[in-house]
């Protein structure tokens, strides 16, 4: 993964203002509530538009405020997960699952199934049930899946174990680790418990108030 962004971007009040450049497999976006992570996930995801600046991934413009370029969200080929699962409540396990591979175009290629995907996360006994019947970790493992079934080229999480207990935080975050290990897709990851970041990589991107202050390795911002 290379990826290239220099953003301004104004909501209300608070105003995100983030340089960095990336060319790690993982990297962890790290802060405190409020300075600006998710506001800096949405401007990647393509969900929301900055003000001015650039954001290249892996040599392709997503967005330029001079040139005019803002790639739509579902043709940046990025994998999104959010804080909440958003399942689709009506649906089964297996069809939310199966969403992950509407586009055709960008599945054709993929280097693993559908059943390569079940496996790896170990949800085969889950397929058949109900998304109403699933705790959280489950949850959040089939909103996981979903999005690597869509064979992006990134994996964007903010705060994918929020609001879940510990012992669910242990048996989701391995299963982060071995999808990054086994496929090989890069990912990032945001989160305001610095715990959870180091489970998956050692590359930081420190924010305090809308602004990145500090990258690098673990032991190289510690000095």
């Amino acid at each position: 993964m290379k990826l290239e962004v220099d953003i301004h971007l104004k909501q209300g009040r608070f105003q995100l203002g983030a340089q960095f450049k990336c060319s790690a497999s993982a990297l962890g976006i790290f802060g405190p509530s409020g300075c600006g992570k998710s506001t800096l996930f949405r401007a990647i995801a393509g969900l929301s538009r900055p003000d001015s600046g650039r954001i290249v991934l892996d040599g392709e413009t997503l967005f330029d405020g001079d040139r005019h370029i803002v790639v739509p969200p579902h043709k940046r080929t990025i994998g999104l997960v959010f804080q909440d699962a958003r399942l689709f409540p009506h649906w089964s396990v297996e069809q939310n699952l199966r969403a992950g591979e509407c586009m055709t175009d960008r599945v054709a290629n993929r280097p693993f199934g559908f059943d390569d995907m079940v496996d790896l996360l170990n949800i085969e006994h889950l397929l058949g049930r109900a998304v109403a019947d699933l705790s959280g970790g489950e949850k959040q493992r089939i909103a996981i899946g979903r999005s690597l079934l869509a064979n992006p080229r990134l994996l964007l999480m903010d705060e994918p174990v929020v609001g879940l207990d510990a012992s669910l935080k242990m048996q989701l975050l391995p299963f982060l680790s071995k999808v990054h290990q086994a496929l090989h897709i890069p990912m990032i990851l945001i989160s305001h418990d610095l715990g959870e970041i180091l489970q998956l990589t050692d590359l930081l991107l420190l924010m305090r108030e809308g602004a990145v202050v500090a990258s690098g390795k673990l032991d190289q911002l510690a000095q």
